[in-house]
């Protein structure tokens, strides 16, 4: 027979204090997991704001399987053979980087800035996607870029980006600068002044993914290059 266990005085007290302290623990542990839902979910939504803020809509590069966001400063995109106001059909000079072909190169995105002396200067953004080993393909560009910019670094450096949920993008960039040639205001006429230009390579697999920046350097501080290039890497889809 099962004894009649009776709890009084000091024991119900002390479970009283026993089961108050777990709910409240429980209570606690729940509303910190609250909070810091509520603080990811607000952290998501401030970055898809900067991101729609800062690009156009995601988009295919060309006729591949790759999407990416292009910054909104670039209105006008031009393929190989594009009629363009100023060249009539684009000059290659305008289309590929003077000093480097990029390989599977599919769009190139043009605009304008200002220099010191009010005078617009235009700049680039290139996009490109090849199949191949991407260490090879980096040993390539790399080499490439040495024959006219002697102080080319020796190798890529990681270059990391968010996207808007927050996962992180992994890419590589190399960036140059000195003397290269950017268009002048008639047609077929280029200048040579200093300029900076900036490679990220993504890669999935064999799926390789090529963003240029070249910019001349008397406008660069008018481009948040730097923002801008994080906010598209971390915007790369590739479908399939």
């Amino acid at each position: 027979m099962t004894p009649n266990v009776s709890i009084t005085g000091p024991r119900v007290l002390a479970w009283t204090l026993l089961l108050a302290t777990l709910s409240a623990c429980g209570t606690a542990e729940y509303e910190q997991r609250m909070e810091k839902t509520a603080q990811e979910i607000g952290q998501v939504v401030e970055r898809r704001r900067e991101f729609d803020e800062a690009l156009h809509g995601s988009s295919a590069i060309g006729d591949t399987a790759v999407e990416i966001r292009v910054p909104n400063v670039f209105q006008a995109s031009y393929q190989e053979g594009s009629s363009h106001p100023i060249d009539g059909q684009i000059d290659p000079r305008r289309f590929q980087p003077p000093f480097l072909s990029l390989p599977g190169h599919q769009l190139t995105y043009e605009a304008e800035a200002n220099n010191a002396e009010e005078v617009p200067r235009p700049y680039y953004y290139y996009l490109a996607v090849t199949d191949g080993d991407p260490a090879q393909l980096r040993s390539g560009l790399l080499a490439e870029l040495k024959k006219t910019f002697p102080d080319t670094p020796a190798g890529w450096e990681n270059f990391e980006a968010q996207t808007p949920e927050g996962d992180t993008v992994s890419w590589k960039r190399i960036q140059v600068a000195g003397p290269q040639q950017f268009p002048g205001f008639a047609r077929g006429r280029f200048v040579q002044e200093d300029g900076i230009f900036a490679l990220y390579h993504f890669a999935e697999g064999e799926q390789n993914v090529l963003v240029g920046w070249r910019i001349p350097q008397a406008v660069a501080s008018k481009v948040d290059m730097e923002r801008l290039a994080r906010l598209t890497a971390g915007s790369v889809r590739i479908s399939g």
